[in-house]
């Protein structure tokens, strides 16, 4: 994580977000996260998608609630911002998108594991700060298609 957690940009307003989970700060991570009944996260547990503030501030609660916690998220590839509307940081327009792969440390009852994951964010400009209006967040599956990787490499010559 950065250590810029200024919501009046695109990029501290994750930094915000990684904040709040890894202290599991049920009302500051809700807060990152636009207050309308069209916002849309596709979750990366065992639940396709959440739609709704109202239904997305109870999966945070209920997360920070549960028998685990994130001790760390770093990202491992970007982040990368970008303005949809704005300029390419996207601190001029309304909407922003940010996109990383991160490592997520999280303990259990089981123990602690790391969580490799990609990560997706559309954040529109509220009054004072970037608020989420949209996540999505995925793995990789191994093997999809049965087919092994598919990206063909040019044979040494």
């Amino acid at each position: 994580m950065g250590n810029a957690t200024d919501p009046a940009t695109p990029r501290g307003a994750l930094d915000t977000l990684l904040t709040a989970i890894v202290a599991g700060d049920a009302d500051a991570i809700v807060d990152c996260y636009a207050g309308v009944e069209d916002l849309h996260v596709f979750v990366e547990g065992p639940r396709w998608q959440t739609v709704g503030h109202t239904a997305v501030a109870k999966g945070w609660r209920d997360f920070c609630a549960a028998a685990m916690s994130v001790t760390a998220v770093d990202i491992t590839d970007g982040p990368w911002v970008h303005g949809t509307d704005g300029d390419a940081a996207g601190e001029a327009g309304a909407l922003s998108s940010l996109s990383a792969t991160v490592r997520m440390s999280v303990r259990t009852v089981a123990g602690e594991r790391a969580v490799p994951m990609r990560l997706t964010w559309v954040l529109r400009r509220d009054t004072d700060r970037w608020r989420i209006v949209h996540e999505h967040a995925s793995q990789p599956l191994a093997d999809p298609y049965g087919v092994g990787d598919w990206l063909v490499t040019p044979a040494a010559t």
